[in-house]
């Protein structure tokens, strides 16, 4: 139709693309892992605070030992997250993928969650060792990779590496080689750093060995930064019947010389 006035106002293509991620809100989440493998997120609505002498919720429905050669099941990863945030899985043969947080299958407060196979695409001989949350940054989410922090590994045998987080920008949907193991050993904590931290190394029979990354102290190893496919050093002998089974770092408390107020 012909109109006797024209159009006032022009009709133009809106600038940018709309994902899916814009569609998602950035609801907090607790996301549950079991040993066994299955893995689920449940919103923070279906939890509540209790009093001192409450009795807890159940969080999941874990699978039963059907029989006596068959192991039951337990939850071994528990952590809150946002949707947007980035999840960094490392296997025990070495391994790392990513995933965001919204796309871990949502489930029950109760209810078993489906299979991380199902959701990463695990070779058949790995298990997640442990889990890094990436806190997104919306449209600048390469300052998630930032060049000042560290992925620092521990292996089952007294191995420990230290890579920059940046090393792991260009991940794929197949994962990839996070660090390089001899034959029987086993990737089995990571933890991120600043570079200027404490850590612990635990074994299985509760020995701990202390040390600084930085090489302050005498006794501890300088742990230069080196690149993502390499093996890293040796930092103690385990004994033959004992292993690596926990890295945690040591936070910084406040001066013991400070006295409190009257």
């Amino acid at each position: 139709l012909k109109h006797a006035t024209p159009r006032l106002t022009s009709i133009e293509a809106a600038e940018g693309e709309i994902e899916n991620i814009d569609l998602i809100p950035n609801d907090p989440t607790v996301v549950t892992m079991t040993h066994l493998g299955s893995i689920k997120r449940t919103s923070t609505a279906e939890y509540r605070v209790q009093n001192r002498g409450g009795k807890g919720l159940k969080g999941m429905e874990a699978r039963e030992a059907q029989g006596e050669e068959e192991a039951s099941d337990f939850v071994e990863h528990l952590f809150s997250a946002h949707l947007h945030d980035f999840l960094l899985f490392f296997t025990n043969t070495g391994r790392m993928y990513v995933e965001r947080v919204y796309q871990i299958p949502q489930a029950t407060r109760t209810g078993k969650g489906r299979s991380i196979k199902n959701v990463l695409n695990l070779r058949n001989e790995e298990k997640i060792a442990s889990v890094l949350i990436l806190k997104a940054q919306g449209a600048e989410d390469d300052a998630m990779w930032a060049a000042d922090r560290y992925v620092l590994f521990a292996t089952k045998d007294g191995t420990i590496k230290k890579t920059a987080l940046e090393e792991f920008k260009n991940y794929r949907k197949d994962g990839i080689i996070a660090i390089k193991l001899d034959e029987g050993n086993d990737l089995v904590d990571v933890v991120l750093t600043d570079g200027s931290k404490e850590v612990c190394l635990v074994t299985h029979e509760g020995m701990c060995v202390r040390f600084h990354e930085t090489g302050e102290d005498p006794a501890s190893p300088n742990l230069r930064p080196i690149g993502r496919n390499t093996a890293g050093v040796k930092l103690f002998d385990v004994a033959n019947d004992e292993h690596v089974v926990s890295a945690a770092l040591i936070e910084e408390s406040e001066s013991d010389d400070e006295t409190p107020d009257a």
